[in-house]
């Protein structure tokens, strides 16, 4: 265990206050970035093989995009019963449930397509039902991530790591977009992608059950996870003041545009340039670069905000840029929307 002090000014009196920061957190950080990179992966896995899986079920190519839009729709669904859970219960219980999903969504694919179903049909069925149920579990852990860092990290420990754990669940796009061409040459190794993300998904929730056994540490890491076991507004309320807040709205708006624009360009990239004769693999591996682009401003923006405290500009510099080269990726890659 490692300790850090945070000397504290009041009636002119210094009084020292220490807080613990335990090693379990680290056990915990992985065990989240284990999560996400199999959460996120599940969702885009079949993107890059769009053609090989739409042969294997029998279905056509839209049908075969329903495995990334079921991580779209559900969330916006659900996303109220996720968040009160969270007020509810607090960490562990969430992560726990997030887990669960995930693992029983990964299995459900993998049993779909392991000769137990004969009817093709049904296979595709089964296997959307365990997408939703993976996509449920996205819901518990792709968004619990600030808050193992505030109830687990110090604060200046904090950045780094939300944004390593950031990084995950597009390392997991990643990873999944040049994966699943390699692993699916052919339509009849779709089993086969499904059995590799089962394994993932089934080992990160072993490592929930062995390093997720409690929503805080027994005294806090700083002083705002401290203040943070304070009695809390209602569930209700906490809504009421979130949508009446201009600034989360606005928020929101420039989240949702640039969150869709790059899901539409990672699920749709292989047979956008597959119709125009580029591999599988090639696709995969320009999401990929797309990616990890990301993780790498990032960690270029957390380094830049621990220096100068200016979260705020840095926000809306990085939408603005973001948005100038969102249409300027459109312009450049409309040609390959249009038809061959």
């Amino acid at each position: 265990m490692e300790d850090a002090e945070v000397v504290l000014e009041e009636n002119d009196q210094a009084e020292t206050v220490t807080y613990t920061a335990y090693k379990r957190r680290w056990a915990i950080l992985v065990t989240v970035m284990l999560l996400n990179f199999s959460n996120a992966g599940m969702c885009f896995n079949l993107a890059s093989v769009a053609y090989k899986a739409a042969d294997y079920f029998e279905v056509t190519q839209y049908d075969i995009t329903w495995f990334s839009q079921v991580y779209l729709i559900l969330p916006v669904a659900l996303s109220f019963v996720s968040t009160y859970i969270f007020n509810k219960f607090d960490m562990k219980v969430g992560i726990h449930i997030g887990s669960a999903f995930n693992c029983v969504g990964a299995l459900t694919r993998a049993v779909a397509t392991s000769g137990l179903i004969p009817d093709l049909r049904t296979q595709y069925v089964v296997s959307l039902i365990g997408q939703a149920a993976g996509a449920t579990g996205q819901l518990f852990i792709a968004f619990i991530i600030t808050k193992v860092t505030q109830n687990w990290f110090p604060d200046d420990e904090r950045m780094i790591a939300t944004s390593i754990m950031a990084f995950f669940p597009p390392l997991g796009i990643s990873a999944a977009q040049v994966m699943a061409p390699i692993v699916v040459t052919k339509k009849q190794q779709i089993p086969t992608l499904n059995y590799i993300y089962g394994g993932l998904a089934l080992l990160a929730e072993l490592a929930t059950l062995v390093c997720v056994t409690r929503s805080r540490p027994s005294t806090p890491p700083s002083r705002s996870a401290e203040h943070g076991t304070t009695v809390r507004a209602p569930y209700l309320q906490q809504l009421k003041e979130t949508f009446t807040s201009p600034s989360f709205f606005g928020l929101l708006l420039m989240t949702g545009v640039l969150t869709g624009f790059f899901l539409c360009l990672t699920t749709l990239s292989q047979q956008m340039l597959c119709s125009k004769g580029y591999s599988d693999l090639f696709s995969g591996v320009v999401v990929a670069i797309f990616s990890t682009a990301g993780f790498v401003g990032s960690i270029a923006i957390a380094v830049v905000e621990s220096r100068t405290k200016a979260l705020t500009n840095i926000i809306k510099l990085a939408n603005g840029f973001g948005v100038v080269f969102a249409i300027m990726m459109m312009e450049v890659s409309a040609p390959l929307w249009c038809c061959p």
